[in-house]
């Protein structure tokens, strides 16, 4: 008796089917917009346009083309960002390539929870509150800062710095440090 992985070959491409076999033709970007809604009502009652929404989703690729006069696909990503940002202490070690005019600087990587990394390079004696603020500017594409307040926390050692005032150097964020973004409990 033969082993079911020693059978004959079966037809090649014979339990294949395609889409195309069945009459389905992708749509182009017209025919989509003009299926999907152009307003839609919320439940508190608010009008949402829907279809520019999408339209500026999926972009203009019939529109899109490169030097070359060919289109250029367009591709969306909800891929996580990565973001270098090019705060003070950053421009300052650009500009001055000798140590000796350099002030100490510290490198912060701070990952959010949807799966972005921004890195900062600032000095020792900024603050805190400098950090969040570099921080909230550079994420500013991605991340919304909720009403309800959030803090910078580190996971080992596990601290919270709460105290805006205090300089990364006396917080321990030096020469550089992992954070994550800690959302507040909304007060009652």
């Amino acid at each position: 008796e033969r082993c079911p992985r020693h059978a004959p070959p079966a037809k090649a491409g014979a339990a294949v089917h395609q889409v195309g076999d069945h009459g389905y033709k992708p749509l182009d970007r017209d025919a989509l917009l003009a299926k999907v809604p152009q307003q839609f009502v919320t439940a508190t009652g608010k009008l949402v346009d829907v279809r520019s929404g999408v339209s500026d989703f999926i972009g203009d690729a019939a529109r899109a083309t490169g030097p070359d006069g060919k289109p250029i696909p367009v591709v969306t990503s909800s891929e996580p960002q990565r973001v270098t940002a090019v705060t003070e202490a950053e421009a300052a070690a650009r500009e001055n390539t000798s140590p000796s005019k350099q002030r100490p600087t510290t490198v912060i990587r701070v990952k959010f929870a949807q799966g972005h990394d921004v890195t900062l390079r600032m000095f020792h004696e900024s603050t805190v509150a400098q950090l969040r603020a570099d921080l909230l500017a550079a994420a500013a594409g991605f991340f919304q800062p909720p009403p309800q307040g959030f803090e910078l926390h580190s996971v080992y050692p596990r601290k919270t710095f709460a105290d805006h005032g205090e300089t990364l150097a006396a917080a321990g964020l030096v020469p550089s440090a992992a954070l994550q973004i800690k959302i507040n409990a909304p007060s009652a």
